[in-house]
């Protein structure tokens, strides 16, 4: 139910901003181009006068005045479906995201490998003094083992001849 409240008032908050701004626009350029104020109730009433008295749409200004005022209705009822349809807060956001987005691009966009140099190991060790050292630490757990699995053995009979 709120929810359907809140779409009624944005619908017409929107709406009014959209009709105010659309008729101080259309405003200027009527009384630009033809001298005929949109919202003046005086100037309605000589073009009602005029055509009740059989008045004839003679001109080319004429004619481009008439489809000015339809073109405005028309503009009128798409731009409030338009204005009602955008997304304020992914718009009010679009900046924020184009920048965000730039800087991940530009991290993106580097070189993925990475140079050392200069690094420097306590000793110079070669190939086979690794491979030596690594025999004596597999030969080492190897007795480890060998020598737990003695002494366990060597409990269990000691305890079960108890």
């Amino acid at each position: 139910m709120f929810k359907k409240i809140g779409r009624v008032i944005r619908f017409l908050c929107l709406s009014t901003i959209w009709t105010i701004v659309l008729f101080v626009l259309s405003r200027f350029l009527m009384k630009l181009l033809w001298k005929f104020d949109v919202l003046s109730i005086k100037q309605w009433n000589v073009i009602v006068q005029y055509w009740n008295n059989n008045g004839v749409i003679a001109g080319f200004s004429d004619y481009m005045l008439f489809i000015a005022l339809i073109i405005i209705l028309v503009v009128w009822l798409k731009g409030i479906r338009k204005v009602n349809s955008i997304n304020y807060v992914k718009l009010i956001l679009k900046p924020l995201e184009y920048f965000s987005n730039r800087d991940i691009q530009k991290y993106e966009n580097m070189d993925t490998h990475v140079v050392i140099k200069n690094i420097s190991i306590g000793e110079k060790l070669t190939i086979e003094d690794v491979i030596k050292d690594r025999i004596k630490q597999e030969k080492a757990s190897v007795v480890k083992d060998a020598d737990s699995l003695r002494k366990n053995i060597s409990q269990k009979i000691m305890q079960s001849k108890e």
